[in-house]
């Protein structure tokens, strides 16, 4: 028709006619969010397009003098942008007087319910696009992916201006759960469209810059919300401390200091964890407050305990409670090894400070009940030294009923430990044995030892007896004991092995003791022990024993004995 000639009016005819067809697809596409959608009309306009642009290709390959003034009519490309005018307009901004859904309702600023009106139209239109309009658009238009990327582009348009006004910390942490939570997983991951939509090339709704800023001002807040809390929390308590003490429940004393910070804490965590897509520096922002927290706690209490008030004891169990509480939540946690152990110090200070304080009158006691250790009288049993001991400390344990069960375990079983210590400090203080002492001072050790661990299972039947320090010292008195250089060589070895503090010094002093050992004997079944000593990096994690008793004076005799031998 070209070739033969059209008349100008020929030709306005035809161009109108183009326009009018053009007119019909944008009604059908027009229709694919109203309620009159007809799924076969669509598939015809979109038959229209594609033959539209066919079209313009076969054009294209005559001369451009040659073609009509509508060519190329460009129908794929108005389509597409008419797509996108028409996602624009289903996420602009709500007008005062359009109705707000319940869900919108219930949220308390402007800015969480634009945020969650924008994710429930795009997840919405992305659901009815797969359901009825995808089967409309032959595959390789991709119809569903092409929907996405204008809707994500204009979700992070819209983002992007929310950021940029004055935000507070609700809105900005809200904000941050929908980008980098509820966004990718509850519409890019929806059962229904997580296996039909392509996600990797969208990039996230917020740029790493705007993404660092805006995360950095939300944990900026969020640690300084935390450390309010937390001084509030210590605040209240102390508050307590002077005032009830601690209450009782079940029988035992409790505060809910330790239940407000984990809860705190965790709360904190948690909401980080939604907010950002890797956690971990903010988590361990949150606990370094947790750290300084426990810092300032145990000094609060120490203060406390200065003061000398009458409820102090009360509060003391009420604060192994906490202990307990508060080592296993950090023991929980996933942070830097150096904080880590900075709070299990903190708390391991607290616990001394209950332990040594609820314990203190027995403590002082041991020293002077246990001076006749390893006296003739305390070998032959005619002065029932542990047994004194043992009548004291039962009366003064009654006082600890109202502890929490395991807490008590862990005062008691601490206090085991110091008595046993206090049996060994004093042996290795002790003058040179002959065998019959060394052979009735092992007896009555081991003896005593067994009654110590009755003792402390009868204290606590759950299990407060210590083995470990219960094996200790029946290791030492098989020591002490054995004549044999090759059976004392074997003993000691399995004793560095149950306590690899050990050292060279108390295994010189308990081999000194022993009446009949010559230098040279004892000079070979040190080598011996040394030679299968375990590397420290094998060993258990046995608790400290030997490395609490003061070695100096030990060093000074070996020194000496050494100088005379070789003189």
């Amino acid at each position: 028709m070209m070739e033969s000639g059209l008349s100008e009016e020929e030709q306005d005819e035809l161009h109108t006619e183009l326009e009018k067809l053009w007119v019909q697809i944008r009604i059908q596409v027009h229709k694919i969010f109203s309620e009159d959608f007809c799924p076969d009309g669509l598939r015809v306009a979109v038959d229209c397009i594609l033959d539209q642009e066919d079209l313009d290709r076969r054009w294209l390959d005559l001369p451009s003098d040659q073609a009509p003034v509508w060519r190329p009519s460009r129908t794929l490309q108005n389509h597409n942008e008419l797509l996108q005018r028409m996602v624009r307009s289903r996420l602009r901004p709500q007008t005062k007087d359009q109705p707000k859904s319940p869900e919108e309702t219930r949220l308390s600023s402007s800015v969480k319910q634009e945020v969650l009106r924008l994710g429930g139209v795009i997840l919405g239109d992305l659901l009815l696009l797969s359901r009825s309009v995808v089967r409309s658009y032959p595959s390789h238009m991709d119809i569903l992916n092409h929907f996405l990327k204008l809707y994500h582009n204009g979700f992070r348009l819209r983002l992007q201006e929310l950021t940029d006004t004055s935000l507070d910390d609700s809105d900005r942490a809200y904000l941050l759960l929908w980008a980098n939570h509820s966004y990718p997983q509850e519409v890019l991951l929806h059962p229904e469209l997580r296996d039909r939509l392509k996600t990797q090339d969208l990039g996230p709704l917020l740029s790493p810059l705007v993404n660092e800023r805006v995360q950095g001002q939300q944990l900026e807040s969020t640690q300084g919300r935390v450390r309010r809390w937390l001084g509030k929390a210590l605040e209240k308590e102390e508050d307590l401390w002077r005032s009830a003490g601690s209450e009782l429940i079940d029988g035992f004393h409790f505060s809910p200091l330790a239940l407000d910070v984990m809860q705190v804490t965790d709360g904190a965590l948690k909401e980080l964890k939604c907010l950002t897509p890797d956690q971990r520096p903010d988590q361990n922002g949150i606990m370094s407050e947790a750290q300084d927290f426990l810092s300032r706690y145990v000094r609060s209490l120490e203060e406390y305990l200065k003061e000398n008030h009458s409820t102090s004891a009360s509060v003391l169990k009420a604060q192994l409670v906490c202990e307990e509480q508060l080592r296993n939540f950090v023991q929980s946690q996933e942070m830097p090894a150096p904080q880590k152990q900075s709070c299990l110090d903190s708390l391991s200070a607290l616990r001394d400070c209950g332990y040594c304080s609820l314990t203190s009158t027995i403590r002082t006691q041991l020293k002077p009940l246990l001076s006749r250790l390893w006296t003739p009288s305390w070998v032959s049993g005619t002065v029932p030294v542990l047994d004194q001991l043992l009548d004291f400390m039962s009366a003064e344990l009654d006082q600890l009923q109202d502890l929490k069960p395991s807490c008590r375990q862990t005062v008691l079983t601490r206090l085991h430990q110091e008595v046993a210590l206090r049996f060994v400090k004093n042996l290795l203080k002790s003058k040179k044995q002959s065998q019959e002492e060394q052979e009735g001072g092992a007896s009555r050790m081991k003896a005593d030892a067994h009654k110590l661990h009755t003792f402390f299972t009868d204290a606590h039947p759950q299990g407060a007896a210590c083995d470990w320090t219960t094996q200790i010292l029946g290791q030492i008195s098989e020591v002490l004991r054995l004549q044999d250089q090759d059976l004392i060589q074997l003993e000691l070895t399995s004793l560095i092995r149950t306590c690899p503090d050990l050292s060279a010094a108390h295994i010189s002093r308990l081999l000194f003791l022993k009446g009949g050992q010559s230098a040279a004997s004892i000079r070979r079944i040190k080598r011996g022990v040394e030679e299968t000593r375990i590397p420290p990096a094998q060993t258990n994690q046995s608790p400290a024993f030997f490395s609490r008793i003061q070695v100096k004076w030990l060093h000074d005799k070996m020194a000496r004995m050494d100088l005379t031998h070789r003189t």
